[in-house]
């Protein structure tokens, strides 16, 4: 019974995500017909003066989009597109020689962009994109140092800069968490006062095996075992303790 009954789940999923695909891909290739014939030619006439691949101001090269398999690789290049058109700074009016697109020109590439913004956002709901490799904002690293140091007191990202906090509001962000100047220059002096701590504390703990040692040549053997066996009971008793005290 198991059997048929999973193969008639398994087709339908199928089925329904063909159904729902179809419209999507039918809708891509409506948008790319308009792109080649009514949008690339806009870009071309008021937006490469300024966003070619030679010239590229405010690193924004539009000149690789010359078809809508271009625009699909890069969606979010179209959204700051769609901003600077709707607020009209693109193209800026400040220079005489800019040519200007008629507002029913710029109404064109707004409603295109839209909708293809629109359409790339449903094909790939459910999708949260590439898994950038970021590093540790301030208050992850100052609180890691603390756990593996132990020491509570430490503030090894005190002269680090701040934390940018981009438009999702997190500071935390992947694609926002780059090594800045001033951060790259001093996280050497911060890490050497890291490690010298830790090199304080590897030297402590390297007298742990001599003190057992000591014990067990003036008291035997059994007194150097019982000393071993107290470490965790401390360990135990001292956690909790702590967390208590913290909270």
């Amino acid at each position: 019974m198991k059997g048929p009954f999973l193969r008639v789940i398994s087709i339908s999923g199928l089925g329904v995500g063909c159904l729902l695909a179809a419209p999507a891909a039918s809708k891509f290739q409506s948008l790319g017909e308009s792109y080649k014939k009514k949008i690339h030619p806009l870009v071309d006439r008021y937006c490469l003066d300024c966003h070619d691949k030679a010239t590229s101001e405010g690193e924004l090269d539009l000149e690789r989009f010359n078809d809508l398999t271009a625009v699909r690789r890069d969606p979010k290049t179209w959204q700051h597109v769609v901003e600077q058109l709707e607020n009209g700074e693109m193209p800026p009016k400040k220079k005489e020689s800019t040519k200007q697109p008629s507002t029913a020109e710029r109404a064109a590439l707004i409603a295109w962009t839209k909708s293809y913004l629109n359409t790339e956002a449903r094909a790939q709901a459910g999708d949260p994109g590439p898994v950038v490799l970021r590093r540790l904002s301030n208050s992850e690293y100052t609180y890691s140092v603390r756990y593996l140091t132990g020491v509570a007191s430490l503030k090894p990202a005190h002269e680090f800069p701040v934390d940018c906090a981009p438009g999702e509001g997190f500071t935390n962000a992947g694609w926002y968490s780059v090594l800045k100047g001033k951060l790259y220059s001093s996280m050497p002096g911060q890490s050497g006062a890291v490690m010298a701590v830790g090199d304080v504390s590897a030297l402590f703990g390297g007298l742990i095996p001599l003190g057992i040692g000591i014990a067990a040549r003036m008291w035997g053997l059994g007194a150097a075992m019982w000393l071993l066996l107290a470490g965790p009971v401390v360990l135990l008793v001292g956690i909790p303790r702590q967390r208590k005290l913290a909270s």
